[in-house]
This record gives C-alpha cells, sequence and structure tokens, in this order.
C-alpha cells in the first residue's frame, strides 16, 4: 500500500474489532460500509502500523464521546482524549484530537483544559449528534473560547446516519454558520463534508472564511457536484483530505495522490493532500 510522503489525513478514527466488542450495534455501522468486524485492525498498535506502512506523513486520529444518559444505546461510544494521546506518544506520526461530552458542563472544559496542556492535543472533535448538542449550545461557546486561546480547531463530525442511537437534527451544518460568524478567530471544520447536508456545508464554507470541509476522493462521494464547485471556486484552499479509516479499509490508497491530480492539477491537490492541513495545525 502506497501513499505519497506528502500526503496528511485529517480523519482516522481508532476503531479496532475491541472497540467494536463494546458496542454491540457497530456490526451494523460496518454494514453500512460494507465492512465486517475482521475487517477492522484487532487494535490500536495494528491500526497505526497499518496507516503508517501506507506511507501518510501524519494522520489525525479524533478521540470521541457520546451521552449514553441521553441515548443509553451509546454507553461504550467513547475514545478518550488520553487514549489518542497515548497513541501519539507511541506514534510521531500520529495528530492527537480531543473530545469532551458538553453535557458534562464546566467540569468538560477544565479537563479538556488540562489536556491540551499536558497531553498536547492540536483539536478538538464534537459528535454533536451522539452527544444531542447543537453548536449554539453555551457550553459550546466557552469550548470555541478555549480553542482560540490554544489556537486549535475544531471538527463538528456527523454521525447520526450512521449511528442509529441518536438524532440527526443536531449535525445540520446550517448552525455553523452562525458560529463561524460569532467567532472569526475560530477555525471550524466540517467533517463528512457534512453529509448528507453537503451543499449546506458548501453554503457555509463559502460565507466563512475561517470554515473548511474534510473530504473524501469525490468519486466516492454522494455529493460529488456542490464539492467540486467549492474546490474550483477556493482553489482547493479551506479542503482536507480525510480517509475516515478504518471505515474505507477497502479503499486504494495509491490512487488518492493520482485521482486529485487528475481532477484539479496538481497545485491543489497538494494543498488538499497536504498543504492546508499543515497551515491549519501549524497555526
Amino acid at each position: 500500500m502506497y501513499l505519497s510522503p506528502l500526503i496528511i489525513d485529517f480523519h482516522v478514527h481508532p476503531w479496532t474489532r475491541e472497540f467494536a466488542s463494546r458496542n454491540n450495534y457497530f456490526a451494523s455501522i460496518l454494514r453500512l460500509n460494507g465492512l465486517t468486524v475482521k475487517d477492522l485492525p484487532p487494535d490500536t498498535e495494528e491500526l497505526a502500523h497499518r496507516i503508517s506502512s501506507s506511507g501518510v506523513q501524519k494522520a489525525v486520529f479524533l478521540a470521541q464521546y457520546a451521552d449514553h444518559r441521553l441515548n443509553p444505546g451509546l454507553k461504550n461510544f467513547f475514545f478518550t482524549s488520553r487514549d489518542v494521546a497515548k497513541i501519539a506518544d507511541r506514534h510521531s506520526f500520529v495528530i492527537p484530537f480531543g473530545s469532551i461530552n458538553p453535557n458534562d458542563g464546566l467540569d468538560a472544559l477544565v479537563n479538556l483544559k488540562k489536556d491540551i496542556a499536558e497531553l498536547g492535543l492540536k483539536g478538538v472533535c464534537i459528535f454533536t449528534s451522539a452527544t444531542s448538542v447543537y453548536p449554539s449550545n453555551k457550553i459550546m461557546y466557552l469550548l470555541y473560547d478555549l480553542c482560540i486561546e490554544n489556537s486549535i480547531p475544531v471538527i463538528f463530525h456527523p454521525a447520526a446516519l450512521d449511528i442509529l442511537h441518536c438524532s440527526i437534527k443536531y449535525d445540520d451544518p446550517v448552525h455553523l454558520d452562525e458560529i463561524a460568524k460569532d467567532f472569526p478567530e475560530l477555525k471550524i471544520i466540517i467533517g463528512h463534508a457534512g453529509w448528507p447536508w453537503t451543499e449546506t456545508a458548501v453554503a457555509v464554507a463559502m460565507r466563512n472564511d475561517n470554515v473548511y470541509i474534510d473530504i473524501q476522493p469525490l468519486e466516492k462521494d454522494k455529493q460529488h457536484a456542490a464539492l467540486v464547485h467549492f474546490i474550483k471556486r477556493t482553489h482547493g484552499k479551506r479542503v482536507l483530505f480525510g480517509s475516515n479509516y478504518p471505515l474505507l479499509a477497502d479503499y486504494k490508497p495509491k490512487h488518492i495522490e493520482s485521482y486529485f491530480k487528475k481532477e484539479f492539477g496538481s497545485a491543489v491537490a497538494e494543498d488538499i493532500l497536504h498543504n492546508n492541513a499543515e497551515e491549519l495545525l501549524s497555526k
């Protein structure tokens, strides 16, 4: 398996067979992506090995929280900031993004502030649907101040289409337009191009220079036209490559660079696959 050493993968989940064993419903998520539990790496060491051996220069590993008090089926759907930081300690190419459950209130922010300082977290990932929290929640506004204070981005991860124990309404990226306006210094990433609201995600990003979109190769995307328009309009300047690994375990990584170069030219491909992420992570 081969990838250009320039590629930064901005969207990797620490999902393994062990993680799946803690989440009885996870098999349904795998089926929706054409996979089985056996397709997952057995543990995070193997996950990291598979990515590093592919030639990826860096990979953002996303921590995650859910609220099982609101959604009992998500009791074990978590991978803490410290869990991700431990992987980063063992593998220098891993970039740790933390996460919180905003419903834990100020305690969540106190712990996150401590983790940013002690663990070297480079960003925060929020599963809005899994925590049943709108981006305009009061605690979220305090989170944005904390991210700005530490010069780290926040990624909003839509999850309700795959995760059946939560409501889809929290994931609509239209809510992020207000956040982007209220916090112009905050770097906001819309995960999975906001699917199934990709056109809305594009509109929000077009209106706000602090909003980025992470995408897979568009040949696999269900909103190809909207994303192509955004990439061409912005020359790919606020687009990040994110594989969603290991749920794309069947993808052929050697095709990624050639695909983007063929579709948009070498300069735009380099920005999407490397430069934009490098710039975002260096601030």
